[in-house]
C-alpha cells in the first residue's frame, strides 16, 4: 500500500469512468416505428443529444 497521489483525492472519478474507446463519427441507421427523422449527436464528453422531428421518437 501507499499514499494514494493527490489527484486521485481531489478528483476521486479521474480514471475510473471514461468514454470507451472512439465514437463512430456518422451512421445511418433505419429503424422501424419511428414517425420521422431523429438525429443524435454526440459532445465531445460523448453525450448524446438528440433531436426529433416528433415528441413519441425522442423516447
Amino acid at each position: 500500500m501507499g499514499i494514494p497521489s493527490l489527484g486521485d483525492l481531489v478528483f476521486p472519478g479521474n480514471g475510473v469512468w471514461k468514454v470507451p474507446g472512439e465514437l463512430p463519427v456518422a451512421e445511418r441507421l433505419n429503424i422501424p416505428g419511428l414517425s420521422g427523422e431523429v438525429t443524435v449527436i454526440r459532445d465531445d464528453w460523448g453525450i448524446p443529444h438528440i433531436y426529433a422531428s416528433y415528441e413519441e421518437d425522442l423516447f
